[in-house]
C-alpha cells in the first residue's frame, strides 16, 4: 500500500486494521486511486467505511443477494495481486495463521 503509485483495488469481509485505514487515507493523499469492496453485514466495517469515505475514498459495500462477501483480494497498480485469507483486521494480520500468496 505504502508503494502505490495509481491505483489500489482492495476486497476484503473484514476490515477493522486502524493502520491499513491510515495507510489507505495516505495513500490517497499520495494521489493513488483507492477503491475498497467490503462486506456490508458486518457491523464492525461501519467505523473504517466512515472514516475512508469522509476522506473520499470509493468504499462499496457488498451486501445482497449474499449472506457473505468472502472475497479477499489488493491490486496494486495492476503489477501486484495478493490473494489469500487475511481480513484486514489486528488478529489476521498479526496472530492468525493465514495465507497469502
Amino acid at each position: 500500500i505504502e508503494n502505490a503509485k495509481q491505483e489500489i483495488l482492495i476486497s476484503v469481509y473484514v476490515l477493522t486494521s486502524d493502520d491499513i485505514v491510515d495507510a489507505l487515507k495516505r495513500a490517497k493523499e499520495r494521489g493513488v486511486k483507492v477503491i475498497v469492496l467490503v462486506d456490508g453485514h458486518i457491523k464492525t466495517n461501519a467505523e473504517a467505511i466512515k472514516i475512508l469515505r469522509s476522506d473520499g475514498i470509493v468504499v462499496r459495500c457488498v451486501s445482497k443477494p449474499y449472506k457473505h462477501f468472502h472475497a479477499k483480494f489488493i491490486i496494486v497498480d495492476n503489477r501486484l495481486i495478493i490473494v489469500g485469507s487475511h481480513n484486514l483486521t489486528n488478529s489476521a494480520l498479526l496472530f492468525n495463521r493465514e495465507v497469502s500468496v
